[in-house]
């Protein structure tokens, strides 16, 4: 097989353009909703928290560094947004791994560690993108660069829903943010005021929806399951709009990856891949026997 038949070294798959900019829109969404929870709401960044206490730096360099973090999120999600480059998109994953990994040094514990989970999509999306459209200089987003990018996508998507169902179990038996955020959404949304017993049942059952699908998506390339993980991703990220309203939309802008991942994936499938009838094969040596 001469090189350019090679299929590492052909043209890139179809559709890699469609994911190149799915991606490139929802990381910086992701890096908008970053910047939205400080300069609007007044959060700071738990990443900080966690170099301040390392770094021995003043309350007035941390409010200082939030302020610039925050800035330089807004410049990076525009950049990202029309031409991504390696300079942005790996401080990008630095940032958004460390704010996953600064909840468990700081609050060890089980919640802890499912919401790092959770978070997976969120520093892997950076890296995906990373891996498809590096610039400078400009690399041709191989064969095999795409298939990392997207098996990388839905590893993490897996991982975040596993998570997410994990929490929502957790919380079905110990309480937590989701009876409120199942509260709130069914009164904001339905006008229909529901008691925290019955949100934990909710929460019983999207727990066992999470892991069916995150195991249903790693088990094989069902594009039905991916559809749906894109519908569910999105309602779960705007149930935090639904449920606060204004005070919640940050959150909604940050979790955008948890309906941007599948939906990556599931537009890869569907331009990349042909699908054929399953071809039996004959018992080998019948014709010699005949």
């Amino acid at each position: 097989m001469s090189q350019q038949e090679n299929p590492f070294e052909t043209p890139s798959p179809k559709g890699i353009r469609l994911v190149q900019a799915t991606l490139r829109v929802i990381v910086a969404i992701q890096c908008w909703g970053y910047a939205a929870s400080h300069l609007h709401h007044g959060k700071s960044y738990i990443f900080l928290k966690l170099l301040k206490s390392n770094y021995n730096l003043s309350d007035e360099q941390v409010v200082l560094f939030t302020d610039y973090a925050a800035y330089f999120l807004i410049g990076y999600g525009v950049v990202t947004l029309f031409r991504p480059m390696w300079l942005i998109l790996m401080p990008l994953t630095i940032w958004q791994t460390g704010m996953a990994v600064s909840l468990l040094v700081l609050e060890p514990g089980i919640q802890s560690q499912l919401e790092m989970a959770e978070q997976s999509v969120r520093f892997v999306v950076p890296t995906s993108l990373l891996a498809i459209d590096f610039w400078p200089p400009r690399v041709k987003p191989t064969l095999a660069f795409c298939l990392s990018s997207i098996r990388m996508l839905r590893l993490a998507t897996a991982v975040t829903f596993l998570g997410q169902g994990l929490m929502a179990l957790y919380q079905f038996q110990n309480g937590g943010e989701f009876v409120e955020l199942v509260t709130l959404s069914a009164q904001n949304l339905f006008d229909k005021a529901i008691e925290p017993a019955q949100a934990r049942q909710v929460l019983a059952v999207v727990g066992v929806v999470d892991i069916v699908a995150a195991v249903s998506l790693m088990s094989s390339r069902n594009r039905f399951v991916a559809f749906l993980l894109v519908l569910w991703g999105l309602t779960t990220a705007a149930s935090y709009t639904f449920a606060y309203g204004f005070e919640g939309y940050d959150s909604t802008l940050i979790r955008i990856a948890s309906a941007g991942a599948p939906l990556a994936v599931l537009t890869f499938w569907m331009t990349a891949y042909k699908e054929q009838d399953p071809i039996i094969l004959p018992e080998p040596g019948f014709e010699e026997d005949t």
